[in-house]
């Protein structure tokens, strides 16, 4: 050993989060550069998991705790002893606990505080966080505009079904009045085939992109895995809740029929990415 472990664990810390301040930094400015694109996650996922495999082979905590004095307490003792002294000048001469000084000495103490930084715990903590994003980012480019066609839906749905409460709730003796979601002006059938012969359409490519992309990135096959399924298990869920969605709104036979043959062709295309070696 040529250093003490406490030594090695300070200059540790302080080189991880340099180095991972530096990462950060340089993600930033990829964003900058190309927003809406998924370098800058990936730049930034592959240099974390680059500097944890270089710490990893050091047997140490890298804990490192600091002490520090807290003057909170000092300079509100300090006030309100100056607050006190000009109110109250006589009181200075009293040897009893309402002299401003003695309420400065016993509470103008600063206490002494302890941190701790683990540096492991800090940069594992970073990599889960990107890695959430990332997938969070992928699948949400992947169904952009399929959530929104989703989320319209719910409320639509809750919307009719509050009214109908209302209705049955009132004392009118009047036919309630409803509308279908096959009736609204985004939810007409030539909508809906128009959004799955076009945009819906496009997802197998725009996952396949993702794949690819993250292979550049990532070479080691589990970890791609690890990043690649819940991407493409959220884009299969998206496509299965718009499956759900038509089959419980949309009754005409011609239309259903296209609509599930293009979900259909969707969904077979988008189970064989990532299954091919």
């Amino acid at each position: 050993r040529c250093v003490e472990t406490t030594t090695f664990d300070e200059l540790t810390q302080e080189a991880i989060v340099a180095c991972t301040n530096s990462l950060l930094e340089a993600s930033k400015r990829i964003e900058e550069k190309s927003k809406g694109s998924l370098d800058s996650e990936l730049f930034l996922v592959k240099h974390l998991l680059i500097l944890r495999e270089q710490i990893t082979p050091f047997n140490s905590e890298l804990r490192v705790k600091s002490k520090h004095l807290d003057y909170t307490t000092t300079m509100k003792a300090f006030s309100e002893f100056i607050s006190e002294s000009r109110a109250h000048t006589r009181t200075l001469f009293r040897v009893n606990s309402s002299n401003p000084l003695v309420g400065l000495v016993s509470h103008g103490v600063p206490t002494i505080e302890e941190d701790e930084v683990d540096c492991k715990r800090d940069l594992e903590s970073q990599l889960r966080q990107t890695c959430d994003s990332f997938i969070l980012r992928s699948y949400e480019q992947c169904l952009i505009a399929v959530i929104p066609f989703l989320q319209r839906c719910d409320t639509f749905t809750k919307s009719a079904l509050s009214n109908k409460n209302q209705q049955n709730g009132s004392a009118s003796d009047s036919p309630p009045q409803s509308q279908s979601l096959p009736e609204t002006d985004f939810g007409s059938p030539e909508r809906v085939l128009k959004l799955l012969d076009t945009q819906v359409q496009e997802i197998p490519g725009l996952l396949e992109n993702i794949y690819n992309k993250m292979k550049v990135y990532l070479t080691n096959e589990q970890t791609h895995s690890i990043l690649f399924q819940p991407i493409k298990r959220n884009t299969f869920a998206g496509l299965t809740k718009l499956q759900s969605t038509i089959s419980l709104h949309y009754d005409s036979r011609e239309e259903v029929t296209q609509m599930y043959e293009i979900l259909g062709n969707v969904r077979s295309k988008v189970s064989e990415i990532g299954t091919k070696k």
